[in-house]
């Protein structure tokens, strides 16, 4: 019989060795360490505390080795515990992993991998540091300047940069080129990364998260360190496991059995936002009303089951911001701004569910899949899901910004080539894909969302908002659909058909839902 330990690691490291190719990095030995000027600052506290989250895991044994800083405020919310910097990156690793060796102290044991948050890391010692929202690694961290400020995403990017260096080293996999350079404002590398404004207290308004997994619980991770504000509407109706513990920074064993959304909101109200967790699927929170009776500002699709992203579309959503990860090691930014850019459906067209109205973005027929929970292989390496939502709240953050969006609606970030820049791409819409239907209702229903400006469309006072023109055609105002119709796509609400589907009535299947 298996120990305990035996038990964790089988079911928490499984997807990482499949996606990793090998497991050679189950017998790494870590040491991180800061120097005493960063782990005086907020930035270098930041990265140190999230590369201890993210190396801890994968990594079975490490050693942390820092000065007895006190923790800033803000950093006080990755520990939940006003603890000494070192102390903190302790707590972190040994809540991510029950059975690991984690310890202060240095260590001097042949074979050991170093990782170093300063500009002073000795041969063999790979340095990393955030310079507001720019991320350096090796070369560029040795010439960096001292420098400190509110912004401290770079500082989580070059969390995992650093994480994915040493990951790659226990793998026997080639190293990094000599320096990183990375920027979150500019999504540029080297010479031509840019930082940004160093801005706070942004204000998103209501928000969908839509799918608590690796990456919608990095987003809400990461969105108290980007001092935005929102009101959040969380739906998921998966449970952690031990396998979630290898690649979400937010869950801990102590989690395990516990609904991800739960734990996901708990997490977003301890930051002092204000969040409103629903224990069920896609479908279900529509039917009843949790979802779309009230129109959103913003939606976050992270959920990727049952055809949800389709789903989610069918409801003629307003702006969407997200990220995603592949199992090449990428990590991806994903934006839809409505009648400008491509849709959910453009971008990940779907198979056709049997019996339903063919649609433009549809290309094979399907039976609908069981309710029963489907075991899909994600990509499962820490450093990227927490790279996926670093990208989309990064995208957040400019989002609130005049001149917004000057970057393009899609961002490839491969942790696997050299890091050297990060790809981008402006996704188009299909021209015969559902959205362009969408395109006549959309003004009605989201013209008083607070990005509706981005899609030129203007707010509108409740006397115009009870109809509208669009193509010559006049459309009532959408309300609370009554519950056992709340699955019907907003197209069908409206007397609208995708193009190509029949006159007679069509609903949603009951299981397209998402985790």
């Amino acid at each position: 019989m298996r120990s305990a330990s035996e038990a964790f690691y089988a079911a928490r490291d499984s997807r990482t060795t499949a996606c990793a190719g090998g497991a050679g990095y189950r017998h790494a030995r870590v040491v991180l360490s800061i120097d005493d000027a960063e782990a005086d600052t907020l930035s270098g506290q930041v990265a140190f505390l999230t590369a201890a989250n993210l190396l801890a895991r994968w990594c079975r044994d490490a050693r942390f080795v820092a000065p007895p800083a006190q923790l800033h405020p803000r950093a006080r919310m990755l520990v939940a515990d006003n603890l000494l910097l070192g102390e903190g990156a302790e707590r972190i690793a040994a809540a991510a992993d029950p059975h690991g060796d984690f310890r202060l102290g240095a260590s001097h044991r042949s074979g050991d991998h170093y990782l170093h948050v300063g500009r002073r890391g000795a041969a063999g010692v790979y340095p990393i540091l955030g310079r507001g929202r720019v991320a350096l690694g090796g070369g560029a961290a040795k010439e960096a300047v001292a420098r400190d400020g509110g912004m401290v995403l770079g500082a989580v990017l070059a969390a995992c940069v650093g994480t994915a260096q040493l990951f790659r080293a226990a793998l026997g996999h080639p190293h990094f080129p000599s320096s990183v350079r990375l920027s979150l404002w500019n999504l540029r590398g080297a010479a031509a990364a840019e930082d940004g404004p160093d801005v706070a207290n942004r204000e998103l308004g209501l928000v969908y998260l839509i799918g608590c997994g690796a990456v919608g619980s990095a987003i809400a991770y990461l969105m108290s360190l980007a001092r935005l504000l929102a009101r959040i509407r969380l739906v998921d109706g998966d449970e952690v496991d031990d396998s979630s513990l290898n690649r979400s920074p937010l869950f801990t064993w102590l989690d395990v059995g516990r609904p991800k959304v739960e734990v996901t909101a708990s997490y977003l109200r301890r930051s002092g936002l204000e969040a409103h967790a629903h224990e069920e699927w896609f479908d279900t929170a529509v039917r009843e009303g949790h979802l779309f009776r009230d129109r959103p500002d913003l939606v976050i699709p992270t959920a990727n089951d049952h055809d949800v992203r389709y789903a989610i579309q069918d409801q003629a959503p307003p702006l969407q911001i997200y990220g995603t990860t592949s199992r090449n090691w990428d990590a991806f930014l994903g934006r839809h701004i409505p009648l400008r850019e491509d849709c959910l459906a453009c971008r990940f067209p779907r198979a056709r569910i049997e019996g339903e109205p063919p649609l433009a973005c549809s290309t094979v027929s399907v039976s609908p899949p069981p309710r029963a929970k489907i075991q899909t292989m994600d990509a499962a390496l820490p450093f990227l899901s927490t790279a996926a939502g670093l990208l989309a709240v990064a995208e957040l953050v400019k989002a609130t910004l005049e001149g917004y969006p000057a970057n393009p609606n899609f961002a490839c970030l491969d942790f696997r080539g050299d890091l050297s820049d990060i790809v981008l791409d402006q996704r188009q819409p299909t021209s015969s894909c559902r959205c362009v239907s969408q395109r006549r209702i959309w003004p009605a229903l989201n013209s008083q969302s607070s990005f509706a400006s981005l899609s030129g469309t203007a707010a509108k006072s409740p006397d115009e908002s009870e109809s509208s023109q669009a193509g010559g055609t006049r459309h009532r105002r959408i309300v609370a659909e009554p519950k056992e119709n709340a699955r019907r796509p907003v197209l069908y609400e409206l007397g609208l058909e995708p193009p190509g589907a029949p006159k007679a009535e069509t609903v949603a299947p009951a299981d397209l839902n998402g985790r």
